[in-house]
């Protein structure tokens, strides 16, 4: 019967009426009665009738306009009725079970997208928790793992359809009455059992989706380490090379779920994976990180999002451990896409506005040579750090980076704060390329030098800063490829 229902709500054209009474009132009547009865016999998730219920639902909601979904169902003034009550009235049909008593229900005004989404809450609640924490021996040996799964993937995605629908509408604000932390800790638990992709993506992007949705309150947070450490420790499980055929969706998952946070917890835990554990290098890590390096568009700017990360692969290059060092190395070869992912960053740092310089000019026999003094204290660790980075590329890379430095303008970097930093220190002239500005960068911490008071503190950190860019600036002549008035230049400053 449900399937031919089915047949007639999708084959035959639904007028007016049927689309803004007949089915909200059908729609939400019956997922109330389902999410009462798999709440109170979890078994019920195993009968066909339960998953062809859902299908149901879902054909009918596809139909019902998002308008309808705001109004209140009845008469205008009438006694507001629980959806399963009103449509069996409605109908004139004999109720085939009482509905437990449920708080405020004679009082609240039932809106169909308020209780669409109170039961389908409750009832994916109802069928993972009976999935994961069954005391009854003799209902969790009945319950069938795939049948389960089948149910919550409807169910997950019919709230997505749900949401969706009413997230268009910003005049729609829906309260519900439910406790959202334990549903969602109750669907993490699922996917972290059940382990098939397919729930794991609809799950996680349903998370991501009610985290961000401006319609539903109280909203689901996501927004802490721990709970992005949960979807990630999965997701990253599904970077490894037996599930190829998902590495795709992963990435769009893992770059789904960095935005809908506000601090940095996805590139924070992805550098953690690549951190050294009981002295051996974590291999699966970097090559999770490799797979999701390369799948990532260079639009959205995988090298400023997962900087540390990053850093901590090109740091493996320097290490005296030959493994990690051959690691870093394979890295590099395999999954580095693109050497301007690493220039972009690296510049972009060496490039810190924070870092104040003045102009100064030192005579020494008859010639003034133009300087800078540093007006503050900086972080020049950190510019050591860079530096050494650069370096240990720049040889790894050899004539290949150097040509590509050469041969692409500052004006095509994926990330417009690197033209914009380069034009604010005055170092840009047209159509300069990376390596025209790498060189410009270097000739400036060859000619900056602190002041008085500051050299005690900074002092023999700017000798070794000076010191790197000299090799860098010997490096890359060696490569080639420069022009006679750039040489002119270095050798002026050197």
């Amino acid at each position: 019967p449900i399937k031919l229902v089915r047949f007639v709500v999708t084959t035959f054209r639904n007028d007016e009426e049927m689309q803004k009474i007949h089915l909200p009132i059908c729609f939400t009547g019956l997922l109330e009665l389902i999410s009462i009865m798999v709440a109170e016999d979890a078994t019920f998730t195993q009968k066909v009738a339960t998953r062809d219920a859902l299908l149901l639902i879902r054909d009918m909601l596809s139909f019902v306009p998002p308008s309808s979904l705001s109004h209140p169902l009845g008469e205008i003034g009438s006694t507001p009725k629980r959806p399963y009550t009103l449509a069996t009235e409605f109908y004139s049909i004999n109720p085939i079970r009482s509905l437990p008593p449920k708080p405020d229900s004679a009082s609240r005004k039932h809106v169909p997208v308020t209780t669409a989404a109170e039961d389908l809450f409750s009832f994916t609640l109802a069928c993972v928790t009976s999935s994961t924490s069954t005391a009854d021996v003799q209902v969790s040996q009945a319950l069938d793992q795939k049948k389960t799964l089948e149910v919550v993937l409807t169910s997950t995605k019919l709230l997505q359809e749900l949401v969706a629908k009413v997230a268009g509408k910003q005049s729609i604000q829906v309260v519900i009455m439910w406790d959202a932390s334990a549903w969602r800790d109750a669907l993490l638990g699922f996917i972290e059992q059940a382990r098939s992709f397919e729930i794991v993506d609809n799950v996680i992007s349903l998370l991501i989706d009610l985290s961000k949705a401006a319609v539903i309150e109280p909203k689901v947070n996501i927004d802490t380490r721990p709970l992005v450490g949960r979807m990630m420790n999965i997701l990253l499980e599904f970077l490894r090379p037996q599930y190829v055929q998902y590495h795709v969706r992963t990435t769009k998952l893992i770059w789904a779920l960095e935005g809908s946070t506000t601090y940095r917890h996805v590139e924070a835990l992805i550098a953690e994976s690549l951190t050294v554990k009981n002295g051996l290098p974590t291999y699966d890590a970097y090559e999770a990180f490799g797979v999701l390096w390369r799948l990532s568009d260079d639009a959205l700017l995988p090298g400023f999002k997962f900087r540390v990360p990053l850093f901590n692969v090109l740091d493996t290059m320097r290490s005296d451990d030959p493994a990690l060092r051959r690691l870093g190395e394979t890295w590099m070869r395999c999954s580095l896409k693109s050497y301007m992912r690493i220039l972009d960053p690296v510049m972009y740092e060496l490039m810190d506005p924070t870092v104040r310089r003045t102009p100064a000019t030192y005579s020494w026999q008859g010639r003034d040579t133009k300087l800078y003094n540093y007006e503050k204290p900086f972080d020049s660790s950190r510019v050591v750090y860079l530096l050494d980075t650069l370096t240990a590329t720049l040889r790894f890379g050899g004539q290949g980076i150097a040509k590509v430095a050469r041969g692409t303008p500052v004006k095509k970097s994926g990330h417009p704060e690197v033209y914009k930093r380069a034009f604010a220190m005055g170092i840009l002239r047209g159509d300069d390329s990376y390596m025209d500005i790498l060189i410009e960068i270097l000739l400036r911490l060859l000619q900056s030098e602190p002041i008085a008071p500051l050299l005690p503190m900074i002092g023999p950190a700017n000798s070794r800063i000076q010191s790197l860019s000299i090799d860098l600036l010997q490096t890359i002549i060696a490569r080639g490829e420069m022009s006679i008035e750039t040489l002119e230049s270095i050798e002026a400053v050197v």
